[in-house]
């Protein structure tokens, strides 16, 4: 398994409770990937109620609803308003409309839901304490390319995130500037987030001790800068509907982008070098 953020572990774990021996390579901790930084709200999806995705997203809800209940998973049930600034169906699930009073100028509809959140750091160390008890494990060492390492192993899991660029000569991979940036939590109990229809959108996810501020989504080249003085920053946008964080002017603790990504007119290139590879090589993108 190459690559230890939240997509890496998770699929590690999986293999390695059905009892697959699997040993995750990475350069990072787990702590220290941009995973860590990640919002992590399960749900909404955009997508039809009807559809795959929808189903996805409804029986994550249901898991990550019983990992509230486990003690050191990260996982707690928050509440919350899904907004936005045009009028949209009511996503699906048990949620109630706000009242006018209720949104910040210039959003035309609000629902209250509550739905799973994951403190990512503390997911990470339950994801990486679960491998272990089912007998994997992780090494931290550098993956020179996916070649070299089809020389030790016969089946390898593409988890790298915005490492891929590099690790599958594929330079079409870009990082996306989903920025969060990390603050301390003056008191936010409630998660605010406008739909993502645009370049720039806000929100923000309480945690114990922490909030996440993020929104915008533009294509970056340094994946662990903020640029919270930018137009697109994200933490001016959230913080100025999180009553607890504009009032106290907290500062970023740490931040980071949420994933890899390709640009919007991208399409599959016929001609695009390969890596020469003598193992199976499977792709997980999440």
């Amino acid at each position: 398994m190459v690559g230890a953020g939240v997509i890496g572990l998770s699929t590690a774990v999986c293999l390695a409770e059905r009892r697959v021996r699997v040993e995750v390579r990475a350069e990072l901790e787990p702590a220290q990937t941009t995973s860590a930084v990640a919002s992590a709200m399960i749900g909404p999806a955009i997508a039809p109620a009807d559809s795959r995705i929808s189903r996805w997203e409804q029986a994550s809800i249901a898991y990550f609803g019983g990992l509230a209940d486990q003690e050191g998973s990260g996982v707690m049930m928050c509440r919350g308003r899904l907004t936005a600034r045009q009028p949209v169906p009511a996503p699906p699930g048990d949620v109630e409309p706000c009242g006018a009073e209720e949104l910040p100028s210039g959003f035309a509809v609000g629902y209250w839901a509550t739905l799973p959140l994951v403190d990512m750091v503390r997911y990470l160390s339950y994801l990486a304490a679960r491998l272990t008890t089912a007998g994997g494990r992780i090494a931290l060492r550098r993956v020179p390319s996916l070649p070299e390492l089809a020389d030790e192993v016969g089946l390898i899991v593409n988890c790298a995130g915005l490492g891929a660029r590099e690790l599958a000569a594929d330079d079409s991979v870009i990082p996306a500037r989903g920025q969060h940036v990390v603050v301390e939590n003056p008191g936010v109990q409630e998660f605010f987030m406008e739909a993502p229809f645009a370049e720039e959108w806000a929100a923000y996810w309480p945690y114990p001790g922490h909030v996440v501020l993020g929104g915008p989504r533009v294509p970056a080249t340094h994946p662990r800068s903020p640029t919270s003085s930018s137009p697109n920053g994200s933490w001016p946008v959230a913080s100025k509907w999180s009553p607890g964080c504009a009032t106290h002017g907290c500062s970023p603790t740490k931040s980071g982008y949420a994933r890899a990504d390709r640009p919007r007119d991208w399409t599959p290139r016929g001609s695009a070098p390969r890596a020469a590879c003598t193992a199976t090589v499977t792709v997980d993108p999440g």
